[in-house]
């Protein structure tokens, strides 16, 4: 009856005869059955609420937690599609609790935590985007991407001291990790957002320094004076320039020069 009732349209009629079907197969017992047809009737109404809450519950019941969990993703995603944010955030919240029962809590924790921060910057609520990233960053100590985040979001919300605790610490980790070389890409990544950032800037220049490679420290420091200088921003460019002439280039005088004439012509 609920195939007829499907081929001809009446989806509506179709649930509610695949739901009294189901209501059977649970009260014989045959959980298995049920969750099967209760499956193909999430389909059929996905944003019917009772219906994938009947299905979570029955798949918590048997101890499938992970197939629970994803029922959970999986609405929440419709509902992020309609872009009603507040229950798609209760929606992962929901599935984050239940995580601490599956055998694989860390990685659903790592994608839910994700999906929660990105509607957090969305809706532009940087503190709480920061309690996510934050937890992301515990679980997964070497993911560059939650710690650029941090240290922007920190810097968004007028914290620099804690951008830069937060630069350092993952700095320290790469250093005594076999992952030294990814301390470089981090840091230019952090300056093409804030080139005119002396703080990141000095970093960048002391790991090259650390290998040796002054020129090409002076060499990165050149290009982002070029941006700055491109967006119109005099203060980054002669904060930058500034730091450069201190590392004593072969010819600091053309750059102490350059220096001199945007100095100014910001003061006239």
């Amino acid at each position: 009856m609920g195939e007829m009732l499907i081929n001809e349209g009446r989806i509506t009629e179709a649930v509610e005869k695949f739901q009294v079907v189901c209501n059977l197969y649970n009260l014989r017992g045959e959980t298995a059955q049920a969750i099967r047809l209760l499956g193909r009737v999430t389909k059929l109404a996905p944003m019917d609420l009772s219906i994938r809450s009947s299905l979570i519950d029955l798949l918590k019941s048997i101890g499938r937690v992970d197939d629970a969990i994803q029922q959970y993703m999986d609405l929440a995603n419709v509902y992020y599609l309609l872009a009603e944010m507040d229950i798609t955030r209760q929606t992962y919240l929901s599935a984050l609790a239940l995580t601490q029962k599956s055998a694989s809590v860390r990685e659903w924790s790592l994608k839910i935590l994700n999906k929660l921060a990105d509607i957090e910057l969305q809706s532009l609520d940087w503190k709480q985007a920061i309690k996510y990233f934050e937890q992301i960053r515990s679980l997964d100590a070497f993911d560059p991407n939650p710690r650029a985040m941090l240290v922007d979001l920190y810097f968004r919300i007028g914290v620099p001291t804690a951008a830069l605790n937060e630069l350092d610490a993952y700095l320290r980790l790469l250093s005594t990790s076999e992952q030294p070389a990814k301390a470089a890409s981090f840091l230019e990544g952090l300056l093409v957002e804030r080139p005119e950032n002396v703080e990141i800037q000095k970093r960048l220049v002391n790991y090259y320094l650390e290998k040796n490679q002054l020129p090409y420290a002076i060499e990165k420091l050149d290009a982002l004076a070029e941006k700055t200088l491109g967006a119109e921003d005099i203060p980054g460019t002669l904060a930058t320039l500034e730091h450069i002439i201190s590392l004593q280039p072969p010819n600091a005088g053309d750059y102490q020069k350059l220096f001199m004439d945007l100095k100014s012509k910001s003061e006239s």
